[in-house]
């Protein structure tokens, strides 16, 4: 069974609109508007030391406005900043995967519901990136296989079949894989049959080798150790 890789058209939209979101120029954060609200030391990245903060902005909640957030990332060894930008969303939630930097930047509208994007810190040639890997919501179960390849199952709510909110739901598996500079989509395909990915003793890597294991031929080119 062959990956169906995600078409071109399709791969130039997701880039083009996060990476528009994520690369704006180096700019001073608003003190008057946003407050300081985490700071992270000595972060290594690619060799480099950085200082990566986090602010929210005053009133954000009363406002309900999404760019709720500022990152500013200063390079330790240069003591200049690398980064700075007005982010989409509310919270946010960092991972070091491999000695890689990954911080999901998520917008929680109120009830159950989220979404957001999940970036992945790159720096090469002198130069600091924020690079998108993939979109998430409430239904996404994200497995880190390696810091360059991420599976992402994303729930499917089936409002039809009378499906709870975080019933057991039908899952369409993406493998992400940067290369080149950009993270690529491929997709497997949706499982026939549901699965209860919000049980408490259910990881990603569990739940996966539970579909592989029913549907084998859905993940057959996916190694799972």
């Amino acid at each position: 069974m062959k990956l169906k890789t995600t078409g071109i058209a399709v791969l130039l939209h997701f880039l083009l609109t996060y990476c528009s979101q994520a690369q704006q120029s180096v700019a001073a954060i608003d003190s008057t508007l946003y407050l300081q609200d985490t700071v992270l030391n000595n972060v290594k990245i690619n060799g480099a030391l950085f200082t990566l903060e986090l602010f929210k902005r005053k009133n954000a909640d009363e406002d309900n406005d999404g760019k709720a957030q500022a990152l500013r990332i200063k390079n330790n060894e240069t003591n200049t900043i690398a980064y700075s930008a007005i982010i989409d969303g509310n919270e946010y939630a960092i991972e070091n995967i491999e000695g890689s930097i990954f911080i999901e930047m998520i917008n929680y509208g109120g009830g159950s519901g989220s979404s957001g994007t999940c970036y992945k810190i790159i720096y090469e040639d002198g130069k600091l990136t924020l690079v998108p890997a993939y979109r998430l919501n409430e239904l996404s179960l994200v497995y880190f296989k390696s810091a360059n390849e991420i599976i992402v199952l994303q729930g499917t709510w089936n409002f039809k079949e009378e499906e709870a909110h975080f019933a057991p739901h039908r899952y369409s598996i993406t493998k992400y894989t940067y290369s080149r500079q950009a993270f690529r989509p491929a997709n497997f395909g949706n499982t026939r049959f549901k699965y209860d990915g919000f049980d408490a003793t259910t990881s990603p890597k569990k739940l996966l080798m539970k579909i592989k294991k029913k549907e084998p031929g859905l993940l057959k080119n996916l190694l799972l150790k």
